[in-house]
Order: structure tokens, then C-alpha cells, then sequence
């Protein structure tokens, strides 16, 4: 008998889609929202505003020759962490796991 999969009482979550979600925002009367969906802050200008902070680390990297934009292997966790969490995902009785039908991002 295989035991549950950890995430079997967690019920569905209800997706709101994005153009419902901008409706509302323009049905909202209010003076002082502010549309967050972007990801970004806008002012009244309505152009993203860019942190100071973050136009200094752009520019120093931008600057830095030396700067190497790949990920380091380390991003990817340990063999022992992905094969766990493929075991938590799918479940550790599932058929994807038994059967080894799955695939891992790994590092060499």
C-alpha cells in the first residue's frame, strides 16, 4: 500500500486570471492605487522607476569584464537534494520515480 503524496489535502487553488485582475483595477475608483501586476512601481509618469541601488549595481557589472553571468553549479542543490525532491514532488511510490520517468537538471 503506497502512503499519500504529501500535497494530496491541499486543495486546488483558484487561478484569477490576469485581465480579471486588471478589470478590477480599473473598476477601482480609488486615487491612490497603484498597478503592481507590471512588477514594477510606476509613478504618475507611468514610467518604472528604477532604484538608485539598482542602476549602481547594474552599471557595476555592466562595467565589471571580469563578471561572469552564468549560474554556479551550487544554484542546482546536491544530488541527494534533487533526487529528494523529485521523491517529494511526484511521491516516493509514484510510477514517475519507480520508473525513473523523469528528468533532473544537474551540474558536472
Amino acid at each position: 500500500m503506497s502512503t499519500p503524496h504529501p500535497f494530496s489535502s491541499i486543495p486546488p487553488a483558484k487561478l484569477e486570471s490576469l485581465n480579471d485582475l486588471q478589470s478590477h483595477l480599473a473598476a477601482n475608483p480609488s486615487p491612490q492605487k497603484c498597478n503592481l501586476m507590471y512588477g514594477v512601481y510606476r509613478p504618475d509618469d507611468n514610467l518604472p522607476f528604477v532604484l538608485p541601488s539598482v542602476r549602481l549595481a547594474k552599471q557595476r557589472l555592466f562595467e565589471d569584464r571580469t563578471w561572469n553571468h552564468e549560474y554556479p553549479p551550487s544554484h542546482l542543490g546536491t544530488a541527494g537534494f534533487r533526487e529528494e525532491t523529485t521523491k517529494l514532488i511526484f511521491g516516493e511510490e509514484s510510477e514517475v520515480v519507480r520508473e525513473g520517468r523523469y528528468v533532473r537538471l544537474m551540474h558536472w
